[in-house]
């Protein structure tokens, strides 16, 4: 079993149930949380056993993306490695149970995820144009319409779970003492399957969008790196913890 410090990680009847447990920095993502979760996939996705995951957070927040105490001191935390199907291959069935707030690189674990059930009072926000870097993001415009996720990238405003489900990004929106339950209702239903026909349905579903994920990826060295390496991103990072207007320079 992986023993992890902000994760838990637990076995149950053919259902790995994956908790980020780090409310004191909102389930965020540092160094060692990335490696972690990968480290995670990677044992979920060769566990014969395993057949269906649920992923979770604790507190009041899902993930709230990438560590920005770590981001502002200058490491580059590359969040996409513990994406599943973006910097590590799952060809298993996740659920994600959207307990509060999914933010930034949090909004591409929910998007990595095949079903999604969202708490009523969860938001769903992509702020990278505020902080001044976005390192994915993309394959939201396979589960909602481009307006709507063009909306969400270019203002930074939340999207709420009424609205997170009218536009068909989520599968289920329940009250918070139910999500967990309706989560697991989803993989014991799943569970039973046969693997290798799931297997062949969710990598269909990968390969018919893969050819848009390809394009991105194209654009990395690009257009992501130079964000990285900008006065706007250490700018938009400042600006974002210390809660005023950031005053970026385009450079």
């Amino acid at each position: 079993m992986i023993e992890s410090k902000f994760i838990s990680y637990k076995k149950q009847e053919k259902i790995a149930l994956i908790t980020l447990d780090r409310p004191e920095k909102r389930n965020s993502l540092d160094s060692q949380t990335i490696k972690d979760l990968r480290e995670i996939w990677i044992d979920f996705e060769s566990d014969p056993d395993l057949r269906v995951s649920v992923i979770t957070g604790t507190g009041g927040a899902f993930c709230t993306g990438m560590d920005l105490d770590e981001a502002g001191q200058g490491a580059v935390v590359d969040f996409n490695l513990c994406i599943p199907n973006y910097g590590v291959e799952v060809s298993k069935p996740i659920i994600s149970a959207i307990n509060g707030w999914a933010i930034g690189a949090g909004v591409g674990l929910v998007t990595g995820s095949d079903i999604k059930v969202m708490s009523e009072k969860a938001k769903i926000i992509f702020p990278e144009a505020k902080i001044g870097y976005a390192g994915g993001g993309v394959d939201q415009l396979n589960y909602m319409p481009y307006s709507v996720a063009m909306e969400l990238w270019l203002t930074g405003e939340p999207l709420e779970a009424e609205r997170a489900y009218e536009v068909g990004f989520v599968n289920r929106i329940v009250p918070p003492d139910q999500l967990m339950d309706t989560a697991m209702e989803f993989a014991d239903k799943i569970k039973d399957n046969a693997p290798l026909t799931m297997k062949m349905l969710k990598m269909l579903a990968i390969e018919h969008t893969r050819s848009v994920k390809s394009q991105w990826l194209l654009t990395e060295t690009r257009y992501i790196k130079p964000q990285l390496e900008s006065h706007d991103f250490r700018e938009g990072v400042r600006a974002f913890k210390e809660k005023r207007k950031p005053l970026f320079k385009n450079n």
